[in-house]
Parts: C-alpha cells; structure tokens; sequence
C-alpha cells in the first residue's frame, strides 16, 4: 500500500497488463527460459477443497467464521471504525463485531473493475479453511452486496513496507521474518495453493513483531500434470501480482507454479536487506524486457556487506529457471539453520 507513497512505476495487476509478446520477441527469449517439463493446470476454486490437496489437510471452518457467514454489509458498515490501509479496489478498515477486533475489506464494483474484482473475490476465498500461525485469517468473504467485503483477523496496521520504509528493520528480524514468510509458503504450497502476490505490503507485522501473509486476491490453486510441449501460454490468468516481484515465466504469458511465490519472495528478501524499492523509477515496459530477456535482477552490490548466505538466498530464489530455485520446505530450512546458526 505504501508502494503507492514512494515514485514508483505502477506495477499492479488490476492497473498494468503486461505485453503480449511478438514472435520475434519470443524468438529472442527462447533461450533464456528453460523449457519446462510440467504443464500448470488451475483447479476451479468452487472445486471442493479436500480434492487433490496433501497434507496437511485445509482446515475447518472456526467458530469466528459460523458467527459472521450470515452478515450483511448494512450490518457491518456501523461497526466501521479507522480506516487501515487502502489498495486499488477499496478500503480495508477496523471494526468490532459482537466484541470481536476485526479487519473488513470493503471492495468496490465498478463497470472497468467488475470482472477482476469478482475473481479477486474467488480467490480471497481459498483463504477461507487455511489455518497457520503466518497467515491472517478470513473469516467470511460477501460476493453477493454492493459492496462486497471480507471479514477477516485484525492484527493492526503495521506491514513490513512500512518497516522498511522506516529503516527499522535490524538483520535479526530481517531473519526472523524470513522464517515466518517461507513458513507461510511451505503451508499453502503443500495444498497445492499459489500466492502470486507475495510482497511487504501483504505482510502484516503484530504487535509482537509476528511476521503474517495477507491478500489472497491474485491465489489459485495449482495442478501439475505431465506434458511434452511444457506450459501452454493459453492457461494465463488475469490476476498475477505485482510487476516488480512478477516471475519471468509469468511475464512470458506461462502458467503459474509454486515456484513464482519462491522467485517474488527473494526479491522480498533482497529488499529487506538493502532497504530499496527494485527497479525504482523504471518503466515497467523495460523492466519486464529486462528481467525477461536480459536476466535483471535487483542489484546485490547494493547487499554485498550483509549475510552472505542470504545474498545466495536471493539468488537462488529469483533463478530464471523455476526448477532451480528452491521449493518451500528447502527453503523454510536453509533460513532455519540459518537463523540457529547465528543465534549460537
């Protein structure tokens, strides 16, 4: 949300569609990405949730979510209180409902954004049964008032944007964070979930500096079979994230994987360490070139005086080739040892 404070180009979904790239433009970026092996195919998200995922297993629905399921927006809008952030399609505020600290996301439909909105609202509703320490809770999400909204956990207003922002962000929480983030992945990918918009603006911080992964509005889920030919690129879908966390395989027109989260959560980890927006002030049309074809990256001379593991995390993350960059659990684990190591 703080993206939008900073001179930074605008690298939305909802406000930025990337090229379709030429023939000749395909030509050029043959070489540079690695034919995959396995074709993504998205399961409908009216699918049922036990269906095709591992363990562990989607939860329950809680107690919070038998209590709100039935509200109305007449009902929530007089238990508004602050407004806590803003994104391009609404507001989210504060409210207390029935006693309870809560966070409503009110969105609004209009003719250009009706579309995207409704499948935003399908995703959001993958978050519905997941249950994790790293992931703020959605207890009921509304698709059918004007305004629609989303009841969900309130856990304050402070993102890691916002500690970056400040500069108060010290090498043992940039660790500390790491771990939650990545654990938060190793959940939902388990469940075959993919973020696709993994950046510091979705993660909230509690007051005990507990790092949560937010906004599951870009979500699907993922199915892998066995093909050939690789990715179709006729399996695109319309909400991919952020430009600048956006993985080069995605920036092709290929189907999400699991790995897209890995590749958006190094750059995550480049900008905890150095503190910077990547790519500040490029044009987007260039920096989708340049990842792309190019190989840009963040610059990691700008962190080359930081952890050097985590400079090598970085760069494993944001590999051109999805299949080299590590999974979830590889990745939740080297930060853990890691993170032992420097505490002994």
């Amino acid at each position: 949300m703080q993206l939008e404070n900073k001179k930074m180009l605008d690298m939305n979904s909802t406000n930025f569609q990337s090229p379709t790239p030429s023939r000749v433009l395909n030509s050029m970026l043959s070489s540079t990405m690695p034919v995959l092996r396995q074709k993504s195919k998205l399961q409908s998200i009216s699918s049922p949730y036990s269906r095709g995922c591992c363990s562990p297993s989607f939860g329950s629905p809680s107690r919070l979510q038998a209590v709100f399921k039935h509200l109305t927006w007449r009902e929530v809008k007089g238990h508004l209180r602050s407004v806590i952030g803003k994104g391009g399609f609404g507001e989210v505020y504060k409210a207390n409902i029935q006693g309870f600290s809560l966070a409503v996301k009110k969105l609004r439909y209009t003719m250009m954004n009706k579309n995207t909105v409704t499948k935003s609202l399908k995703s959001e509703k993958l978050a519905l049964t997941l249950k994790h320490r790293n992931i703020v809770s959605t207890y009921y999400v509304n698709d059918s008032s004007d305004p629609a909204f989303i009841v969900m956990e309130y856990v304050g207003s402070q993102t890691l944007q916002h500690l970056i922002d400040s500069d108060n962000i010290t090498p043992s929480r940039v660790q500390q964070f790491s771990c939650d983030i990545a654990s938060a992945l190793h959940y939902i990918h388990q469940l075959n979930v993919v973020h696709l918009d993994v950046k510091p603006s979705n993660i909230l911080i509690t007051a005990y500096y507990l790092a949560k992964l937010g906004d599951f509005g870009c979500s699907q889920m993922v199915q892998w079979e066995e093909a050939e030919d690789g990715f179709s690129p006729t399996n695109r879908i319309d909400l991919t994230g952020t430009v600048a966390y956006r993985a080069p395989e995605l920036l092709r027109g290929f189907a999400p994987t699991l790995k897209a989260d890995i590749y958006a959560f190094g750059i995550l980890l480049w900008q905890m360490v150095s503190r910077k927006y990547p790519y500040l002030g490029k044009d987007s049309h260039m920096v989708i070139f340049a990842v792309v074809a190019q190989g840009l990256r963040p610059s990691v001379s700008s962190i080359e005086n930081s952890n050097k593991k985590l400079v090598a995390l970085c760069e494993d993350c944001w590999s051109a080739d999805p299949t080299l960059r590590p999974d979830a659990q590889s990745l939740l684990h080297s930060l853990t040892v890691m993170n032992r190591n420097d505490n002994t």
